[in-house]
């Protein structure tokens, strides 16, 4: 009861600022002006727990991104390795201190925690059961799933900031 009510009963205060104008010479030739970018957000807190309806929502507006010219702008931390095996992508170049960091940071914020979860494919399946990917119809392309992970995934890393996390930015008004 407690924590329905403390839900239905929080504000939060998103500053909007105004448009700035433009910003012209002596002779009002424009030297800068106000253009509106369109970004699309998600937000998800911790009450939402119906994974099938919100992985459906994710590929629909993945597909009206990339159907009015635009990609995402996240990406997930598993992919493949050029032999077709799974990996961690904690990054190019750290070192393994850093390495160990980003892996127990990431499979912490995603409740990964067993140390079974080392393993990038075992990991995958796992977040593949989750966000219920076998209900969707049709069932995605591999590289849809990796695209709703990454969601996901920014998501679960900005959880507790609650606000909305940006998946693609500068897209058209149509988007």
């Amino acid at each position: 009861d407690y924590s329905t009510t403390a839900g239905s009963n929080s504000n939060k205060t998103i500053r909007l600022t105004g448009k700035r104008g433009m910003i012209t010479d002596a002779e009002s030739v424009i030297l800068a002006m106000t253009e509106d970018i369109y970004n699309v957000t998600f937000y998800r807190d911790e009450s939402q727990k119906d994974y099938e309806a919100f992985t459906r929502s994710i590929i629909q507006a993945i597909e009206i991104i990339e159907r009015n010219g635009g990609e995402l702008c996240v990406s997930f931390v598993i992919g493949k390795d050029p032999n077709g095996l799974w990996e961690y992508q904690f990054g190019e170049g750290i070192s393994e201190s850093a390495w160990n960091t980003r892996s127990t940071q990431w499979r912490s914020n995603h409740y990964l925690t067993s140390a079974k979860f080392d393993d990038p494919t075992l990991a995958f399946e796992e977040l593949y059961k989750r966000y219920k990917f076998e209900k969707q119809t049709p069932l995605p392309t591999e590289e849809t799933v990796l695209k709703v992970m990454a969601v996901y995934n920014e998501m679960q890393m900005n959880l507790f900031n609650s606000v909305p996390v940006v998946v693609a930015r500068d897209v058209s008004y149509a988007t």
